[in-house]
């Protein structure tokens, strides 16, 4: 198989951030630096790039009901939540209060705080605990890394007809090409791509974005 791959070097990267929309939203810029000031944990949050992909890809597919698993500081749910419709809803499941507290300011002060609904607690049994007439078009899983396939299976009959489905995180920094039995989360993350690939209710692609991002479209 030929393949087309060039290298990116850090000033590569840095150009490619730079030439992005919403780069200079402030209050983005705001809770990214919060973000960055609780030190290595901060880590969990998604790099730029990212943001601005998801916020495309929420607004081109027109989605108006979506879920977030794993929302650490709000970074992702922000960048989720501005490209919904006025009427939109953003449900966000974090086991961590503290860091819903550190999210809501910069939520509220960015007009966003009415379409985003927050549920603490362990994000299965939220899903488990949502109406059997929600329906998701979109889905963003950047959790625990064990529960991923759980989280899918759990979601994957609530998403609508062409719903998508993000997986963030999923080469493991290249963990998952051989990993390490004793390394739960990497054997987890491998299992789960090589599930999705075969996977006939979906059509599904691994993208070398940021930690790996797998975009699953649910068939009708």
């Amino acid at each position: 198989m030929s393949l087309s791959f060039f290298p990116i070097t850090k000033e590569i990267y840095d150009y490619a951030v730079c030439h992005r929309s919403h780069g200079t939203d402030p209050i983005m810029l705001e809770l990214r630096k919060a973000t960055m000031a609780l030190g290595d944990i901060a880590e969990m949050a998604i790099p730029p790039e990212e943001e601005s992909f998801l916020s495309i890809i929420v607004a081109a597919s027109k989605a108006e009901m979506a879920i977030e698993v794993g929302t650490f500081t709000g970074i992702g749910a922000m960048a989720i939540a501005r490209a919904l419709p006025p009427s939109g809803k953003l449900f966000c499941c974090e086991i961590n209060p503290h860091w819903i507290s550190i999210a809501t300011p910069f939520w509220r002060k960015a007009g966003l705080e009415s379409k985003i609904e927050v549920r603490i607690g362990p994000a299965l049994d939220t899903i488990r605990s949502l109406s059997k007439e929600s329906r998701f078009n979109f889905a963003f899983i950047d959790a625990d890394k064990q529960n991923y396939e759980n989280y899918y299976e759990l979601l994957l009959p609530r998403m609508k007809e062409n719903g998508l489905i993000i997986f963030d995180n999923m080469l493991w920094r290249g963990r998952v090409v051989n990993p390490d039995p004793s390394d739960k989360d990497s054997v987890a993350l491998s299992r789960l791509n090589d599930k999705l690939k075969d996977d006939p209710r979906i059509e599904s692609v691994l993208i070398p974005m940021a930690d790996g991002i797998v975009i699953a479209r649910k068939k009708g």
